[in-house]
């Protein structure tokens, strides 16, 4: 036992000792993107172990026993749109979000620098994208109401095209009037008091005031009989109708205490579904839609032989959504049985509102026409008359909207509302052609309290019809009337409004970098709202402008943002591509190279699989080529040969990619260029020619060449090197008379002379000029400045003379 006791004591010492290895971190994520290609570099402490899993644009690294708790931002652009960190176990999850999904996915491991690399090959098509993240945007004339902006933009019909564009596009007027709800006369209750005495003579007085309508005398009648005096059923009716008689006179408190008390007393009565009904209302009419549609559904499953109460039940709880703003419950509630005959007229109200509050203001108006002759006092209902109105406007027809409106303002509860209500009706008269009175209520309104919804509705409008009536004198001096009302606004759709038309103002006076900003500013913030396909149309036409505008300005790292921001926007509108190579342009003779291609590699990634990607191509070569790149020379050289077999700039690209394979002495694949591709013969082609077939040992195509690039004198004397080499592939193929005057032409040249004068002797020798060459060689050996050759013409005298 002491022995199991030690060795346990000395197991936990020895955990306790030995701390746990730390995890490994992933210090950095860096990304370098390519045409086709994108590779991804993760740095570590050490490597971890480590398990790829892809699907479709999602690629997951697993990574065991690493952390990432000080990484930095990683690299998120338009191919890796996010990327995400996630703890799975002893894992660490970092997975990828692409745009697209890519062709291949590989991991490799650098091991010397800690590092694994994720390469991701897009392929040679355009992957789908996801509509989730496509950055793709609509063409203009996929948009509705593009052509409007359009027109108003390029000053076509200006004040046709601006009064179309109000018209179609005011904010929807809702006046927030008190809502009443439908109290349709309940069934007569067939009823003689059972007690007798004074009490129930004062009951029988007052059931007989609420047969004939007299609600306040029943009340002071009801109101003066003792409950307890009762007896039997005129407990339940006393009870039920005082409740009642209380709610329609407007004592709500006290009638909901009465009819509480009934539900509590009366459990099984006969008369509950008047009370449940009676309850609903009650409670809807206090603000409480929520109980009082638990009441109506306690009614639809109990008033089983009541048909008449559910559907005073169906009908009040329609009402109920349609003020909870849920209209399509309502026309369901409506739907499910035909109402009797003394509420279809109700039913049809509430079936008009829901349909104008689903959109349709033409059916809602002519259900609100056939109710006309029936329905005299439409103030009774006042939400009703402010959908009838709104719904008479919509449509066209001003004089009733005047007129309903009017109706509205004096019924409408409160200042705001009624202000609200007046501007309806001024917007109404301007519309039915009393342009006069309509603007002199506006004015009015307008001198209203600042943030009042009625004032600025009024000054909106005002404002359009000075720009209307005016727009060269008075359109342009507006904008910040419309940029003011555009923040202060009290509803979020006049806010929209007002921006959108500030935005478009400023674009009228002038299509520069500050409205670019204007709109910008606008889509941020109102991506989901209305004017969003007139935004997005707005931006498809003054992006190029803008974009000109700052090329022409030399301001080229503010085109460049842009073309980096929209690059995708302008390939999907069919963007000129001469501008974009017009600044890449620009970007070249500043010396920005890097900048330019940042141009060219945007683009050609844009319009990867559309027509305009091959122009591109040259002017990146050319950069590239300039810079030195001559392996992403190579790769776009080969991706134009393989996207355009036949296309126009075949031979430039092969004659980029020659060069950047002779850069990097890749002399085999550059003499398979030329030797199985038919170049236009230039005099650079045919130095590089000579250069490549020379390394490759191919004198015979080496003299063709460099004989054609030499032919000139002057050549001749401005490439020694090149000159050296035609002589030695002639000296080579044993054509001495061709060679010796090509040596005899270095003679003079500075660290070439000494081989000349050697191989001249070589030649000499062998053409049976021996006395020449020797003295040749011996002024080479006492005279010489490249040790090597001084040692080479002394060995070839010893080896002549000791023969």
């Amino acid at each position: 036992m002491r022995i199991l006791v030690a060795t346990s004591i000395l197991l936990l010492i020895l955990a306790v000792a030995v701390p746990a290895a730390a995890p490994i971190q992933l210090h950095r994520i860096t990304k370098a993107d390519e045409t086709t290609s994108t590779h991804l570099s993760l740095d570590f402490s050490a490597l971890p172990a480590h398990r790829l899993e892809v699907s479709g644009q999602r690629v997951d690294l697993f990574l065991t026993d690493a952390d990432a708790s000080t990484l930095p931002a990683p690299p998120e652009d338009g191919k890796v749109l996010k990327v995400l960190l996630a703890r799975k176990g002893p894992e660490l999850m970092v997975s990828f979000l692409l745009r697209t999904a890519p062709a291949s996915v590989k991991v490799l491991t650098d091991a010397e620098n800690r590092r694994l690399l994720l390469h991701l090959d897009w392929g040679n098509g355009r992957a789908p994208a996801r509509l989730a993240i496509s950055r793709n945007a609509p063409r203009l004339t996929a948009l509705q109401g593009g052509e409007v902006v359009k027109n108003i933009l390029e000053g076509k019909d200006f004040a046709a095209s601006w009064q179309r564009f109000c018209e179609d596009h005011e904010t929807p007027l809702r006046v927030a009037v008190p809502v009443r709800y439908a109290l349709p006369p309940l069934p007569l209750l067939v009823f003689s008091p059972a007690t007798t005495g004074a009490v129930g003579a004062r009951l029988a007085q007052g059931v007989e005031a609420l047969r004939g309508g007299s609600w306040r005398r029943a009340r002071e009648l009801l109101d003066a009989v003792a409950p307890e005096g009762l007896q039997g059923v005129d407990r339940e009716a006393y009870a039920l109708l005082f409740g009642e008689t209380l709610l329609r006179l407007g004592e709500s408190a006290r009638a909901q205490t009465v009819l509480d008390e009934f539900l509590r007393a009366f459990p099984e009565s006969l008369l509950r579904s008047r009370a449940l009904y009676l309850l609903g209302y009650l409670r809807a009419l206090r603000g409480e839609p929520y109980d009082s549609g638990f009441l109506l559904d306690t009614l639809q499953q109990t008033a089983t032989d009541a048909a008449y109460y559910r559907q005073l039940g169906r009908l009040l709880q329609a009402e109920v959504e349609l003020a909870t703003e849920r209209p399509k419950a309502a026309l369901a509630n409506l739907d499910q049985e035909p109402l009797a005959a003394p509420l279809s007229l109700y039913g049809e109200r509430v079936r008009a509102d829901a349909l104008f509050d689903l959109g349709d203001s033409a059916a809602a108006l002519d259900r609100y026409r056939a109710l006309g002759e029936q329905i005299r006092a439409w103030g009774a209902f006042p939400q009703s008359l402010a959908r009838l109105a709104e719904a008479c406007y919509r449509k066209g027809d001003f004089a009733a909207a005047v007129a309903r409106y009017a109706e509205l303002a004096q019924v409408a509860g409160n200042d705001s509302a009624g202000n609200l209500a007046a501007f309806g009706h001024a917007r109404a008269l301007i519309r039915d052609g009393r342009v006069d009175a309509g603007m002199s209520q506006l004015r009015t309104l307008a001198a209203g309290p600042e943030g009042e919804e009625a004032a600025q509705r009024a000054r909106l409008l005002i404002l359009d019809r000075e720009v209307l009536a005016a727009p060269a004198e008075k359109g342009f001096m507006k904008v910040l009337d419309y940029q003011q009302l555009g923040v202060t606004a009290a509803s979020r759709e006049l806010r929209e409004e007002a921006a959108f038309k500030h935005v478009l103002l400023a674009a009228l006076q002038s299509v520069d970098r500050s409205s670019l900003g204007f709109l910008e500013e606008f889509i941020r913030q109102h991506r989901q709202g209305r004017f969003r396909d007139f935004a997005q149309a707005l931006l498809n036409e003054i992006l190029p402008r803008v974009i000109r505008l700052e090329v022409g300005r030399e301001n080229y790292f503010g085109a460049l943002v842009l073309v980096e921001k929209y690059r995708d926007r302008l390939v999907a509108l069919g963007a000129d591509s001469g501008l974009l190579l017009d600044l890449g342009s620009a970007l070249r003779r500043l010396g920005l190279l890097d900048k330019a291609a940042e141009v060219y590699f945007y683009m050609l990634d844009a319009y990867r699989g559309e027509a305009g990607e091959e122009p591109f191509y040259e002017p990146l070569l050319t950069v590239l080529a300039a810079r030195d790149d001559h392996r992403l020379v190579i790769e776009y050289a080969d991706r134009y040969l393989e996207r355009f077999p036949k296309g126009a700039l075949r031979s430039e690209a092969l004659f980029y990619k020659l060069k950047a394979l002779t850069a990097r002495k890749a002399y085999p694949e550059a003499a398979k260029i030329l030797t199985s591709t038919e170049l236009k013969r230039t005099l650079e082609l045919d130095f590089l020619a000579g250069t490549v077939f020379w390394e490759v040992a191919d004198m015979n195509r080496t003299a063709e060449s460099l004989a054609r690039a030499l032919a000139d004198p002057a050549a001749r004397a401005a490439h020694p090197q090149h000159l050296l080499l035609w002589a030695e592939a002639e000296f080579s193929r044993k054509r001495h008379d061709a060679a010796l005057p090509l040596y005899r032409e270095l003679e003079g040249v500075a660290g070439l002379a000494d081989q000349a004068r050697y191989r001249q002797g070589q030649i000499l020798l062998a053409l049976g000029r021996r006395g020449e060459a020797l003295k040749l060689w011996e002024d080479l050996a006492e005279k010489g400045e490249a040790p090597q050759w001084r040692q080479a013409a002394s060995g070839a005298l010893f080896a002549e003379t000791s023969r």
